[in-house]
C-alpha cells in the first residue's frame, strides 16, 4: 500500500516512469502478486491511471498490453513503449533489462531530477533469506548497478527485504548488516519490523471458546470412520468440511446456515470451537516449530496416544482432517481504524 501510494502522489504530479521495483525469485510469486496489485488498483477509486507491469523470461501466450480488473500490462513491447509505474520481476530478468540496448525504453523517463530526487523510489525485493552466498554476491552486485543506471545515490531510494524466515532475535544485527551489504545503504534497529507473535497459551485463552468454557474432551473419530475422514470420498469441499466439523465438533457447532460452510460467522463460530479440543492444543503446540509432516504426524499420533494398533491411513486422515478445519477457521482481528474483520487461519500461532 504504501508503493501504491506513493505511485498516487506521483501520478497527480504528472510524474512519468518506473516509480517502484518488486523483484520475486521466482515467476509464480511474481504473477500471483501482480495479480492482487491489479485488484487493488482496480479497486480503488483514487488508484485509477496507475500501470503495473510484469516481465518475466517466460513467453506469456496471450499479452495485455492494457491493466485489466485482475491483470497488469505483460506486453513487452507496451512496456517498452509506456513504462509502467510499478515493475515486477525477478533478479536475473531485471539484471538482463539493464543491460540489453532493445529494452531500454523502459528507462526512458528514469531520469536526474532538478531536485535530486530519484524516479524510482522503491526496490522491494521479496523472499530475502534466498538471496544468499553467490546469489546474494549477484543481487548485491545488481543493486549497485540499479543506482548508478537510474540514478538513485544514498538515501534516494527506500529498499525493503520481506522474509518469513528471519531468525531469533539474536540474529537481528546480522540481518540488518547482511541486508547493508545487499542494497548498499543502512538499516537502523527501527529498520527491522516482525510480525507480534502469540503463545498458544495466549492465543487460546483470549482467541477461543477455552478461555471461557475450557477444554471439552470429545472422543476423537473412530477408525470405522475413515471413509467419512477421506477427502476423496465427499462429493465436494464444503460437504467434506461441514462432515469433519460434525465428526470433531459433535454437537457443540451448530450445522452451517444456509449460505453453507463459507459463512463468515459459522467459520468464526468454528474456531472458537477448534480451541476447546485438545487434539487441537496438542497439535499446535507440536507444530510450534518447522518440522516434516512425518514428524508431525509421528508427534501428533504420540501424544493423541495413537501407536502402532492404529493404522497409518487412519493416523493421516485424522490430521488432513484437522489440519482443513484449521486452515477454513476465521477469527476476528481489529484494524488500525478500530473496526474489526475476519483474520486468517485460527490456529497456529
Amino acid at each position: 500500500m504504501p508503493v501504491l501510494e506513493h505511485c498516487r502522489q506521483q501520478h497527480l504530479q504528472g510524474r512519468k516512469g518506473v516509480k517502484a521495483i518488486l523483484v520475486y525469485p521466482m515467476n509464480a510469486l511474481a504473477t500471483d502478486q501482480a495479480r492482487r496489485i491489479a485488484q487493488q488498483i482496480h479497486a480503488i477509486p483514487t488508484l485509477t491511471g496507475l500501470r503495473a507491469g510484469l516481465y518475466i523470461g517466460a513467453a506469456d501466450d496471450h499479452p495485455t498490453a492494457a491493466m485489466a480488473a485482475d491483470s497488469v500490462i505483460t506486453d513487452k513491447a507496451a512496456l517498452h513503449k509506456a513504462p509502467p509505474d510499478i515493475l515486477l520481476t525477478n533478479y536475473k530478468q531485471l539484471d538482463y533489462l539493464l543491460l540489453q540496448p532493445h529494452v531500454q525504453g523502459l528507462w526512458q523517463h528514469n531520469t536526474p531530477q532538478p531536485d535530486g530526487s530519484s524516479v524510482l523510489r522503491y526496490l522491494v525485493v521479496d523472499e530475502f533469506h534466498t538471496f544468499d552466498g553467490a546469489q546474494g554476491t549477484d543481487l548485491a552486485c545488481l543493486v549497485r548497478r540499479l543506482r548508478d543506471r537510474l540514478h538513485c545515490p544514498g538515501d534516494a531510494l527506500i529498499c525493503v527485504g520481506t522474509s518469513a524466515t528471519l531468525g531469533d532475535p539474536a540474529s537481528h544485527k546480522d540481518v540488518r548488516g547482511y541486508a547493508s551489504q545487499i542494497f548498499a545503504s543502512p538499516f537502523d534497529e527501527d529498520a527491522l519490523i516482525e510480525e507480534e507473535r502469540l503463545s498458544p497459551e495466549e492465543f487460546f485463552t483470549a482467541h477461543t471458546a477455552c478461555g471461557d468454557e475450557g477444554l471439552f474432551a470429545l472422543p476423537l473419530p473412530e477408525p470405522h470412520c475413515e471413509q467419512q475422514l477421506d477427502h476423496r470420498q465427499a462429493p465436494d469441499a464444503s460437504a467434506y468440511l461441514k462432515h469433519q466439523a460434525r465428526l470433531w465438533l459433535s454437537d457443540t457447532l451448530g450445522d452451517p446456515p444456509e449460505e453453507g460452510v463459507n459463512s463468515e460467522a459459522w467459520r468464526i463460530e468454528l474456531g472458537r470451537r477448534l480451541g476447546t479440543l485438545p487434539a487441537v492444543h496438542n497439535l499446535v503446540r507440536q507444530a510450534a516449530g518447522t518440522c516434516s509432516v512425518e514428524e508431525l504426524l509421528e508427534r501428533f499420533s504420540r501424544q493423541l496416544g495413537l501407536g502402532n494398533q492404529y493404522s497409518r491411513r487412519y493416523r493421516v486422515l485424522l490430521l488432513d482432517s484437522l489440519l482443513a478445519l484449521i486452515a477454513h477457521a476465521r477469527r476476528k482481528t481489529q484494524r488500525q481504524d478500530g473496526s474489526a474483520e475476519p483474520a486468517g487461519a485460527m490456529a497456529m500461532p
